[in-house]
């Protein structure tokens, strides 16, 4: 089932973006804490909330995206790049990516139990290891339930990056 949910907007350090993080673990059914994942609803708005939660903290201030990062990476959290590279949660906190602007389209759900799949067609301007790039890549994000919110176990990116216009041609010429 695609999300007709259409999230396009630039990532900045205002209010309604940090309220966003704040409302990240909110789940769409009130459970006690220490309790069962909540059953969705609707699994598809509440991965999308999630991602987009998610992309938000990356576009935060190094201080401010390194706290709520900690937050929000399960344990044993694992990214891929659509490059190969792949990063346990230290190595990803230690250089985390940063977002710029993003957009989430036909995002689909699934929930099991404690673990919620969320694929989605990701487009961003974001700068990976230094290097600024403009990117449209199907995506996959795996939370799981930890008794109190959603963490955020697994990441990963299925297409091919592309470079800035100003990499680009430095590397033409």
């Amino acid at each position: 089932m695609s999300n007709w949910l259409h999230i396009s907007r630039p990532v900045g350090q205002t209010l309604a973006a940090l309220s966003m993080v704040l409302l990240l673990a909110a789940p769409a059914v009130a459970q006690p804490t220490d309790g069962p994942a909540p059953v969705l609803d609707d699994p598809s708005a509440e991965g999308v909330a999630l991602v987009d939660g998610y992309m938000t903290i990356l576009g935060l201030p190094a201080d401010a995206k390194a706290a709520q990062l900690d937050e929000l990476l399960a344990p044993g959290f694992q990214v891929v790049r659509s490059n190969g590279d792949r990063q346990d949660r230290a190595a990803y906190l230690a250089s985390p990516p940063t977002v710029e602007t993003f957009a989430i389209t036909d995002a689909t759900a699934t929930q099991d139990d404690d673990l919620l799949v969320v694929s989605y067609t990701f487009e961003t301007s974001e700068v990976l290891d230094g290097v600024a790039q403009q990117t449209t890549a199907p995506r996959l994000s795996v939370f799981h339930w930890s008794g109190e919110q959603w963490l955020l176990a697994a990441h990963a990116n299925f297409g091919a990056t592309q470079s800035s216009d100003a990499e680009a041609t430095a590397a033409e010429g």
